[in-house]
């Protein structure tokens, strides 16, 4: 190992005056390793510090001197001189480790089963928690109780950072009854007109029966009535009211239309992204004029954690805009399809009870107008104001 760090140079002496060479070695104690004779060719290995001084007496006897082969750390080095990568590497690893030590990289999430993970990441990003983030720039403290008052149903929270690496612990309680949440005084007024068929009064006096016709904006559960004691009370009203009511929805369709479809021409694009910055790994191209794009992130993992790096997959999919015209039979199916999506996207929880479709065609479009008689929920809450004007 010493050798390797003083520099070791393989030599080889030819000359007449070979031995005479040699014994002059030896009275100037040079240290001479591995020496060996052959064909009036002298061998051996020595300090690199000692070459100019077998130079000397190499000169002095008329021996010539060539070098085999340089041994050491430093001759290493500059065999890789020309090679920048490597050098740069050795500098810029040390101080990523470095970076990387006081930065947010991983985020572990315990306890969480109401809030999900979404939810807590959210939270935390608002509070200044994230990849990529200083660790020396959180207040732990003052985290805690920012994510305990952003989450829902969360008592308890408790936040910690191993190295790189942040710890989140939740404790979510099992969640106060509705009842005692609300405590502003509320009627439940009919969100529309219709026919009392059905009520469930968990808090409030009942103003309105089954069977009863209501308006829209009738109270139909008072939060205010007076008890048995003719004392008044203000509560907030709770229960089910359920009616049957009547609803139109127009539905139109065009004959002359303009679709936009993908024409089968995409393009690719690929990025290195580090804590939020990218990096294009291709080569600067046009993109389609009218596009749309997906995006699909592959993050690296360290022992099955998720890091900040990884490589984005972007598709750049072109759209083009056509002229489509259709036939009456065509926008007829259209409007039903529109009808069928409607029911589903709207009237999960109604009952339908009688529907009726009207069709009026005209020169350039069709309507539908779908006359319903529905079931369902038609209570909403309003709160009553009991202050007194000043």
């Amino acid at each position: 190992m010493f050798d390797n760090i003083r520099g070791v140079l393989h030599i080889r002496a030819d000359g007449e005056k070979i031995y005479s060479f040699i014994n002059e070695l030896k009275s100037e104690r040079i240290v001479c390793k591995g020496q060996k004779c052959k064909n009036n060719s002298f061998y051996c290995r020595i300090y690199e510090s000692s070459f100019k001084t077998v130079e000397k007496i190499a000169l002095k006897y008329n021996i010539s001197v060539s070098i085999i082969k340089k041994y050491g750390l430093r001759y290493k080095f500059l065999r890789y001189r020309k090679r920048f990568g490597l050098f740069a590497g050795l500098i810029l690893v040390p101080l990523f480790i470095l970076f990387i030590s006081n930065t947010v990289v991983i985020i572990n999430i315990n306890g969480n089963e109401k809030n999900s993970r979404e939810q807590i990441i959210s939270a935390l990003e608002d509070i200044g928690i994230k990849k990529g983030a200083s660790i020396s720039d959180i207040d732990f403290r003052y985290a805690e109780q920012k994510l305990r008052l952003s989450l829902d149903d969360v008592v308890w929270t408790a936040i910690r950072h191993t190295g790189c690496r942040i710890t989140v612990d939740i404790d979510e309680s099992e969640g106060s009854p509705e009842i005692l949440k609300e405590r502003t005084p509320a009627n439940i007024i009919a969100s529309r007109d219709a026919q009392i068929v059905s009520v469930n009064v968990l808090m409030g006096h009942l103003v309105k029966l089954v069977n009863d016709g209501v308006k829209k904006g009738d109270v139909i559960i008072s939060g205010i009535y007076s008890d048995d004691k003719g004392n008044i009370r203000t509560v907030h009203s709770i229960g089910n009211i359920t009616g049957i009511y009547n609803e139109s929805v127009v539905f139109t369709q065009n004959f002359n239309c303009i679709e936009r479809n993908p024409t089968g021409f995409s393009k690719q694009r690929n990025y290195f992204e580090m804590f939020g910055f990218r990096i294009p790994l291709f080569i600067k191209d046009e993109l389609p004029p009218d596009y749309e794009y997906t995006e699909n992130t592959s993050h690296f993992s360290l022992m099955k954690n998720e890091l900040p790096f990884g490589i984005v997959k972007t598709e750049y999919i072109e759209y083009q805009d056509y002229d489509v015209v259709y036939s009456e039979e065509q926008a007829e199916k259209l409007l039903m399809d529109k009808i069928i999506r409607y029911e589903n996207n709207f009237m999960n929880d109604i009952e339908i009870l009688e529907k009726d479709i009207q069709k009026n065609i005209f020169d350039d479009h069709i309507d539908y107008i779908v006359n319903y008689r529905l079931k369902g929920e038609i209570g909403i809450s309003e709160d009553v104001f009991t202050g007194k004007p000043n």
